[in-house]
């Protein structure tokens, strides 16, 4: 059985990591998004965007300062739910 301290590290480490780092393959549509920009003014924005994206996730800060709160929806089984309650 899933003790509720194990369940409640996993629902903060996975928010925590949903909040602060990207996805690589978001990661990557960012780089490409910097090499295929032909006005500069855009591709700046791009490549300060990811370099922001890069501190937040490595000093484990918001990854963006205005992303709310992230929201998860999760199917628990009917033997967790009873455990939980």
């Amino acid at each position: 059985m899933i003790s509720k301290e194990v369940l409640e590290d996993v629902i903060y480490k996975t928010i925590k990591r949903g909040s602060t780092c990207i996805s690589p393959d978001v990661h990557k549509a960012f780089e490409e998004a910097v090499s295929k920009e032909t006005q500069e003014v855009s591709r700046r924005a791009f490549q300060e965007t990811l370099k922001s994206l890069d501190l937040g996730c490595k000093r484990e800060s918001l990854a963006c300062p205005d992303t709310g709160w992230p929201l998860f929806f999760l199917n628990i089984s009917k033997a967790l739910q009873q455990f939980l309650q």
